[in-house]
């Protein structure tokens, strides 16, 4: 299903609506609960509304959406500045997803800037190209978007499908022989994958064979095929459709017809900005649908997990409770004849009817003891005293030993109550399991699951991740693979590491002969604590060791026996003292694939994107892997992860997410 449109539509787009709304006033912006944008604009007796989804669509729009009441503040900041502007001019930034609109208003001139690439923004930028105003403001590693910073474009691909040349295309090949047909022409040519196998299927290709099968005859047809699709645009020779499966579910729209399309039902537009028009506002309304139920299953959720917060706090306050009775009725019986003699020298004063007790009097029964009396209340028939630190109430009319009793008793009604609160607790929990795997059924089931896994390697069968300066790391799961990376897989110059407790994986860095840097000692350090039995136990920091392959033997002393998964280390151990425990999750996609990988976050951040970091805690594992997976279903609706994939890669025992990055940048 598409998702979004691509760079290619975009150019049709503004070919079809530029003479629409170009010297247009843009009478008003509004923006919906669902962050989606309408231009109201007014050109030569005609109205245009203009529809923007960041990260989604751009396009004349026919359709009425919901607009609240009292406009977001970014919106009423953006009608302050261009509220009954004049439309200058819209253009494509070369072929990428980016639209520049230049508008002037009393307050200036300024670009508009549309990205519909990855999450999508809407930037505000004055004559000077100073960012005045954006949706989402956000550090990238290439640029910044923040008020009155110098707005710059994400990196321009040097050629695209209408700007290749037949010699360059040719050229561009031997930099891709290894790789699949599809990377190279979504690279060569920045194309998405939709355009990827339209172009394949009309020369008779797989896109997933690799590059180096191409011969020059098949290389011709490709380029044969983009000369003609160029032509199409260049001569506006469109035929706007919108496809359906044999549910009648919209798949897709394209300007005109795609060889890939060909068995699907077909609906034909006067434009394609109708057609984007039609077919999106078919998937919003089947969103919707999706939506109505998954708002109840989230406001049902939300009750759930109120009401576990609450039965928490009460069994908080039941174990609170009894332990101060047990507390009370352990000192009463530790100090009982004392105490009952002073109960019973209170009781005489009150059957003599005394008026005023002197407390001096008591101090020869406590000479020692840890008891101090702090009030005779002879109305109230109350002693109050401090016994080891504690204060406690006698009933001057009531026997200690009764007392202590109904402590006692209280105490044992109060466990029954624990264990009916925890009952109870267990029975929420559970509720709030079924209600989050019911919307995890929904998500996946909502979207179009695109990627694949990607071909299993020698070393995925271990803990793995790949240093910041290139060197593969292994670790093991468990005593046998353990064994199995020494005896198998660990060579005479490779470094091993281990953590400086019981219970850790054995970790190999793969040197092929070169000599690690400190930074990727480090990490294969961090990478060994994290993974030992100290993540389980919640602590913060470890000590690792490292030493040469050739310290590490498998032979035990005469007459010793050596468990398996155990080794014997000679030399000296070189350590590295105070390492943080935190593992980050990382996402990396290539070409049609997807990579889950768990290390270090020095490391996974040189090669992932996005990613969450992790630290020990106290959310269980699996559901620890729920809300990453929500996480990533968030961040990318058209990527499906495993659940058991996921838990498969994360440290032993209970966690927490500490921090989720997504650095984004280009088209």
């Amino acid at each position: 299903m598409k998702t979004s449109i691509s760079n290619l539509d975009i150019q049709i787009i503004l070919k079809e609506l530029r003479s629409k709304i170009v010297n247009g006033l843009l009478e008003n912006i509004y923006q919906t609960k669902k962050n989606i944008f309408l231009f109201k604009i007014h050109n030569a007796g005609t109205r245009y509304d203009l529809i923007f989804e960041p990260g989604i669509r751009f396009h004349l729009t026919k359709y009425k959406y919901p607009i609240p009441d009292t406009p977001p503040h970014y919106t009423t900041m953006l009608r302050r500045f261009l509220k009954r502007s004049r439309i200058l001019d819209i253009k494509q930034r070369d072929l990428d997803r980016i639209i520049i609109m230049t508008l002037k208003s009393a307050k200036g001139s300024f670009n508009l800037i549309f990205e519909v690439f990855s999450f999508g923004n809407l930037i505000l930028v004055d004559d000077k190209d100073m960012i005045r105003l954006a949706l989402v403001y956000r550090k990238m590693r290439d640029r910044t978007i923040k008020i009155n910073e110098k707005f710059q474009f994400p990196p321009m691909n040097e050629q695209n499908l209408m700007s290749i040349s037949k010699d360059s295309f040719f050229a561009k090949k031997r930099d891709y022989e290894n790789k699949k047909i599809a990377k190279y022409l979504s690279d060569t040519l920045n194309i998405g994958k939709e355009l990827v196998e339209e172009i394949c299927a009309r020369s008779k290709l797989n896109p997933k064979d690799p590059v180096s099968t191409l011969s020059d005859e098949e290389l011709e047809r490709i380029f044969t095929i983009i000369e003609e699709i160029r032509k199409t645009i260049v001569n506006e020779d469109f035929k706007p459709v919108v496809y359906y499966d044999e549910n009648g579910n919209p798949i897709s729209a394209t300007p005109f017809e795609f060889m890939i399309y060909q068995n699907f039902k077909k609906q034909f537009f006067d434009t394609f900005n109708d057609a984007l028009d039609v077919y999106f506002a078919q998937i919003s309304e089947k969103k919707l649908e999706t939506d109505a139920v998954r708002d109840a299953v989230d406001q049902k959720l939300s009750k759930l997990e109120k009401r576990l917060e609450e039965q928490k706090a009460h069994l908080e306050n039941i174990k609170r409770n009894i332990e101060q009775h047990k507390e009370i009725g352990d000192l009463i019986y530790r100090y009982l004849q004392i105490l009952e003699t002073i109960r019973q020298e209170a009781y005489r004063s009150i059957k003599n009817k005394k008026k005023i007790i002197d407390i001096k009097a008591f101090d020869k029964y406590i000479e020692g003891l840890p008891i101090r009396i702090k009030e005779i209340n002879i109305q109230k028939h109350v002693i109050l005293l401090e016994i080891e630190g504690k204060e406690i109430e006698l009933d001057i009319l009531q026997k200690t030993s009764d007392l202590g009793k109904l402590h006692f008793e209280k105490y044992k009604k109060g466990i029954k109550k624990i264990e009916g609160a925890k009952k109870v607790i267990e029975k929420t929990k559970a509720e709030i399991a079924q209600l989050l795997d019911k919307k995890h059924e929904m998500e996946i089931s909502a979207k179009q699951i695109i990627k694949k896994r990607r071909e299993k390697r020698w070393y995925h069968k271990f803990r793995w991740f790949i240093s910041s300066d290139g060197f593969l790391i292994i670790g093991g799961k468990d005593a046998k693979t353990n064994e199995i990376i020494v005896k198998k897989y660990m060579d005479e110059g490779d470094i091993f590491i281990h953590a400086d407790i019981h219970g850790a994986p054995a970790v190999v860095i793969k040197t092929n002969g070169k000599l690690p840097p400190e930074q990727t000692l480090k990490e294969a350090g961090i990478f060994a604590v994290s993974f030992s039995s100290a993540w389980k136990e919640g602590i913060g920091n470890a000590d690792a060791y490292w030493v040469k392959a050739t310290q590490v033997s498998k032979t035990p002393p005469s007459g010793q026996y050596l468990a398996k998964g155990a080794f014997i280390i000679s030399g000296s151990r070189n350590y590295m003292r105070n390492l943080t425990l935190e593992a980050s999750l990382g996402l990396k996609i290539l070409d049609d694939s997807l990579e889950i990988v768990c290390g270090p976050t020095s490391a996974i951040d040189k090669y992932c994107n996005f990613y969450i970091i992790l630290r020990p805690g106290d959310v269980q594992k699996g559901q620890l892997t729920k809300e990453i997976i929500s996480i990533i279903n968030k961040y990318f609706k058209d990527v499906d992860v495993d659940y058991n994939e996921i838990q498969a890669v994360l440290p032993p025992g209970s966690g927490r997410i500490s921090k989720i990055v997504h650095k984004n940048s280009g088209s």
